[in-house]
């Protein structure tokens, strides 16, 4: 089944609300998310589906030390944080088990174990990613 259309944060045009008109089960395969700003906020907003793996954008020019959420509004654009988005996944049953340089993959809790990662914590698995992405300025600082 094909489907296009506008997804929102709330009301009629919800994740839930759309996927609700589909036959699709609510423990499906895989959820990507990259809508270039709120996408933080749509999974968040998922309450009645629960898919197996989420690949969801996150901004990454935000150090993975900083927890950075966008205001829930239509006219920003800048996307959540790496560590936001990780602590969204564990809230909701997953943990991080991938990075590229701009999306994170989770899988739900039961499969975790199957990765054998000892340390998932976004500092450790976007560190080869991040030194390519962050711009630091310094302040009143004389060699």
């Amino acid at each position: 089944m094909l489907l296009n259309s506008f997804i929102d944060i709330e009301g009629e045009n919800s994740l839930d609300n759309i996927l609700s008109r589909t036959p699709i089960p609510t423990d499906f395969d895989l959820l990507v998310i990259d809508i270039d700003g709120n996408d933080y906020h749509i999974w968040q907003s998922l309450n009645n589906y629960h898919p197996r793996v989420v690949i969801i954008e996150f901004n990454p020019t935000i150090p993975s030390n900083l927890e950075i959420i966008q205001p829930k509004e239509k006219i920003h654009d800048c996307g959540a944080s790496l560590l936001a988005v990780y602590n969204l996944g564990k809230h909701k049953g997953y943990q991080l088990v991938c990075t590229t340089d701009n999306n994170a993959i989770f899988v739900e809790d039961r499969h975790f174990a199957l990765f054998n990662i000892d340390n998932n914590h976004p500092s450790e698995l976007w560190k080869a990613f991040e030194s390519k992405s962050i711009t630091q300025l310094y302040q009143k600082y004389s060699n």
